[in-house]
């Protein structure tokens, strides 16, 4: 079943040009991608692959600290990524972005740096089959 949905992740990711047309690879100004959903959704996998698509930093919540949704944690996430939109880089943030202090977080760093925000939230299809 982690197989399928890896597949079904790649394909979205592959799609991913289609889907947001020809204009997003002529962006001059960054944009943040946020992704949220619980484990085993693959969400991590389409961070990856949806950074690795457009060239852009992915942050990782999970590497910034040992302890899990800190809110410490996400202050260093969005600290990082507005270093790298100072830059002029588009990110893509990894996080489970559960909880309303994280999003409000996003949305200010949007808001402070004039910077478009997505939210791709993943969801298992069925979550009973990937047990």
């Amino acid at each position: 079943m982690a197989q399928q949905l890896q597949l079904r992740v790649i394909k979205a990711a592959k799609d991913l040009p289609t889907l947001l047309g020809e204009e997003a690879q002529k962006l001059c100004h960054p944009i943040i991608i946020a992704t949220k959903g619980h484990p085993c959704t693959g969400r991590r996998l389409l961070a990856f692959l949806l950074a690795a698509t457009l060239r852009c930093p992915l942050i990782k919540e999970d590497d910034i600290g040992e302890e899990p949704n800190q809110a410490s944690n996400y202050q260093l996430v969005c600290q990082i990524a507005s270093s790298q939109l100072e830059f002029g880089l588009s990110v893509v943030v990894d996080s489970q972005l559960c909880n309303k202090s994280q999003f409000t977080q996003l949305e200010s760093l949007s808001k402070c740096t004039e910077t478009p925000l997505v939210i791709v939230e993943c969801q298992a299809l069925d979550e009973s089959k990937l047990w």
